[in-house]
């Protein structure tokens, strides 16, 4: 169907986002995302999934119309015996005849609208029984898509996250070994410069 593919098409459309962004310092693994370009993605892929739940809900409607088709069926079965035990109707034994044959066909015009919209009953329910267990398999698919695109964004963030981390812990600690080293004139010179700054 088109909005599976649209569908599709916005998941791909996700990976490549993510594949194309640029790394940070020339390390692949880790990337930097543009947060609004990324929620506007996925924003129209939340806009796109409700299209796919009413295309099958479009299938359940259908249930009413096999009903009413089957109910229309029925009656006109019945009004048509109806009307020719009407016309069968004479007197004495023409008429008791007549009667028992209209009855008979009435009988077997009921038995056969009862036939026909009983399996009008069970055809609508597998349909609608088989359109939800669609949709759900998609929402289950679309589900379980989001989780893998959102675990491996957050993993790329944590791994940008965590080296971003070990170089300011990096200059910290060359900070440190630095002061360590410099003289006290050296020391007391920069402590004035950083408070004349301030």
């Amino acid at each position: 169907m088109s909005s599976t593919t649209k569908i599709e098409q916005l998941i791909e459309d996700i990976y490549e986002f993510v594949e194309e962004s640029r790394s940070p310092l020339g390390n692949s693994n880790k990337v930097v995302l543009q947060r609004a370009e990324l929620y506007d993605m996925l924003d129209e892929l939340k806009l796109r999934t409700p299209e796919e739940i009413k295309e099958y809900r479009k299938i359940i409607a259908n249930r009413e119309r096999i009903l009413e088709d089957a109910r229309q069926r029925a009656n006109s079965i019945v009004d048509e015996a109806n009307a020719r035990a009407a016309a069968i109707i004479d007197e004495s034994e023409v008429v008791r005849k007549a009667n028992q044959q209209a009855q008979e066909i009435v009988n077997s015009a009921s038995v056969h609208g009862n036939s026909i919209l009983e399996k009008a009953n069970e055809d609508a329910a597998q349909i609608r029984m088989n359109a939800i267990a669609y949709t759900n398999d998609l929402l289950t698919n679309a589900e379980s898509i989001l989780q893998n695109a959102y675990k491996n964004t957050k993993a790329r963030y944590d791994l940008v996250f965590d080296a971003l981390n070990e170089d300011l812990e990096i200059i910290k600690q060359n900070k440190m070994e630095l002061e360590g080293s410099m003289p006290l004139e050296a020391l007391n010179l920069n402590n004035d410069y950083m408070e004349g700054e301030e």
